[in-house]
């Protein structure tokens, strides 16, 4: 049975050569985001790799449409004179022309579409010198104090030796992916999981069905999801109250498959 769990996590993982390739149009946009705002603010950008695809996580997934996704930050060292929505806007004309299928600019980041493959994102932000935290633009929010790294160092401090939690939030992620109606983020997931994880040495199916309990436990009364840094806010905040009912209908299932799953074994 884990050894069906662990072949289960390589078919959702993106294999060394599509990272590869996506590595290789991800530099491609970042030639042209640094020429364009080395242009307009006199500004050299640098680069950080956040969310799934971040080095201290890797809980990247291939969705059930068979893409995936990759959160590329884009940092300025210092506020600039324009406002967060020009810093984007400059952002999305570099890239906006670069693919097929083109660009978005969305609320947090300018998503660039390479069709049936993958999304590279670029949330832009502003460092302070000698503070611990950066700055993000929001279209139509200007800039708010929200740095990434502080995430993914939090969650990477609940990883266990084994993978195993983060094995646990890609079968989430991937479980989600699967539903025909707006879910949780891939976020929101990973920390309930790092929140309710029971680690099982060699069991993914054990481990599973008790994490998905406690998380079904913590949801019992309300779907919020308290991001555990900086600003605090809540992650399942975009979901109606109509979707959050439905997620909570299809988290009940999952748990009652996970145990069906586990009692089929055992008889």
């Amino acid at each position: 049975m884990q050894q069906t769990f662990l072949d289960f996590n390589k078919v959702i993982t993106p294999s060394n050569e599509e990272m590869q390739k996506m590595k290789t149009s991800r530099e491609a946009l970042e030639k042209k985001i640094t020429a364009k705002l080395r242009e307009k603010l006199n500004m050299t950008p640098t680069y950080y790799t956040q969310g799934s695809g971040a080095k201290d996580m890797k809980t990247i997934i291939i969705k059930e449409d068979g893409t995936y996704d990759a959160d590329r930050g884009v940092f300025l060292p210092q506020k600039p004179e324009v406002s967060a929505d020009t810093v984007q806007k400059y952002i999305y004309d570099a890239v906006k022309d670069h693919t097929a299928d083109g660009a978005e600019h969305r609320k947090k980041c300018i998503r660039v579409l390479f069709k049936s493959a993958y999304n590279i994102d670029f949330p832009s932000y502003y460092e302070v010198k000698d503070e611990d935290y950066a700055y993000m633009a929001v279209k139509g929010n200007g800039w708010i104090k929200d740095d990434p790294w502080h995430m993914v160092n939090w969650l990477a401090k609940h990883k266990d030796s084994n993978g195993q939690l983060v094995r646990i939030i890609k079968y989430l992620k991937v479980w989600s992916s699967k539903c025909n109606f707006k879910m949780p983020s891939g976020i929101a997931f990973a920390v309930w999981v790092c929140n309710n994880f029971s680690e099982k040495l060699d069991r993914d199916d054990e481990s599973l069905y008790e994490t998905l309990k406690s998380i079904k436990a913590e949801l019992y009364w309300s779907v919020t999801c308290i991001s555990p840094v900086e600003p605090f806010d809540d992650l399942t905040s975009k979901l109606s109250q109509d979707q959050k009912e439905k997620f909570k209908k299809e988290l009940d299932k999952f748990v009652d498959d996970a145990k069906d799953a586990l009692d089929e074994k055992i008889n």
